[in-house]
């Protein structure tokens, strides 16, 4: 057992001088948010060394939650198992269960060191991202494009820093009207012409994390009607008219 230990000892040493030459390559730093598709931790065992990897998945291979890793190994070959997770460092000589909380991108790689001092080959990188935040809406609102209120173009702005905005579904009075992939200028924009009272939008990201806009109650701008020059109020009157007046009509010859 001495015998043993020194020997992990010297290898340790060993290893440690040798990392500097010992590299795996990051997609983590140079990656525009949601533009690598992520498949999740795989193929991160081999003969002698085995990883269990615990956390909750959810889209496109994002976990929605903390990562944990737990290595087991056949102690009578492997002396020492080293591993690094980019945003975290170095190479790391594993000792116990660890966790990875944080959101954002990252690349495991791993290798191994037998008691006769041969390192194996670097496993990986294995990519996998984290995003437990939901998106988050800076500013939504709805211009009124016509004079009687039945065409609005709705404006929002989205922030999203991890995984990138997936879709944004807009919604009118709880009927779905769009279903929006593509920002434009850095808005997310829908034009809506209807009768519709309130507007509202549900904003996905990449990993599957769901956020709700604050309520557009379309009437309230309608309110700024008694701004308008007065034909403009007359001919709405008008309309009005006509409307309760036909109306009333349809329900007499009705009975």
């Amino acid at each position: 057992m001495k015998r043993k230990c020194l020997a992990a000892g010297i290898i340790a040493l060993l290893v440690i001088t040798i990392l500097p030459s010992m590299t795996c390559s990051s997609t983590e730093s140079n990656q525009s948010v949601g533009s690598v598709p992520l498949t999740g931790l795989n193929k991160i065992s081999d003969d002698v060394v085995n990883w269990t990897i615990n956390g909750t998945m959810g889209e496109n291979g994002w976990y929605v939650g903390p990562v944990s890793f737990t290595c087991t190994y056949d102690p009578d070959t492997v002396a020492s198992v080293y591993y690094k997770v980019y945003q975290t460092g170095n190479w790391q000589l594993y000792i116990e269960p660890f966790t990875i909380d944080k959101d954002g991108r990252y690349d495991f790689c791993w290798y191994w060191v037998d008691y006769q001092g041969t390192v194996s080959p670097v496993h990986g990188p294995f990519p996998f991202g984290i995003d437990q935040t939901p998106p988050v809406f800076i500013n939504t609102s709805a211009k009124r494009l016509n004079p009687l209120g039945t065409k609005w173009l709705f404006i929002m702005a989205i922030s999203e820093a991890t995984s990138g905005i997936a879709r944004v579904e807009v919604y009118v009075d709880d009927q779905l009207k769009a279903n929006l992939t593509t920002p434009t200028d850095g808005y997310w924009t829908f034009e809506y012409q209807g009768n519709g009272k309130v507007a509202q939008a549900v904003a996905y990201d990449h990993a599957g994390n769901r956020a709700v806009s604050t309520p557009i109650t379309m009437p309230l701008v309608f309110q700024q009607h008694q701004n308008y020059p007065s034909i403009i109020q007359q001919t709405m009157s008008f309309q009005n008219f006509i409307y309760n007046l036909f109306h009333q009509r349809m329900n007499g010859w009705n009975q």
